[in-house]
């Protein structure tokens, strides 16, 4: 049995220089050095627009894309408070949300 919890706020986020709306969601831990040398490769990246001052992107969809990326291995990702557990086996996924 394995299991994952996942925080969005330890994702590293980028956003491009150009002000063209483009973005990245790097592993936690990733450094500005690794990003930029190609060693931390983006788990999810794609492009935004602003509205009333915000950005759009990236959103709860693009987050949970990025807690997938690193849990290959998972069969159930289920949303937390601060972001997703990630389950191995459905049976473990379906015991943890009873407990919660």
């Amino acid at each position: 049995m394995r299991s994952m919890l996942i925080l969005t706020s330890e994702f590293v986020l980028c956003r491009s220089d150009r002000g063209d709306g483009g973005w990245s969601l790097h592993a936690p831990k990733s450094t500005d050095e690794n990003i930029a040398a190609g060693n931390a490769p983006p788990l999810v990246s794609g492009e935004s627009t602003m509205l009333a001052s915000d950005w759009t992107r990236p959103n709860d969809e693009d987050y949970r894309k990025a807690a997938e990326a690193l849990a290959p291995w998972a069969t159930e990702i289920v949303p937390c408070d601060g972001g997703y557990q990630a389950f191995e086996a459905v049976d473990d996924a379906t015991m943890w949300q009873r407990q919660v």
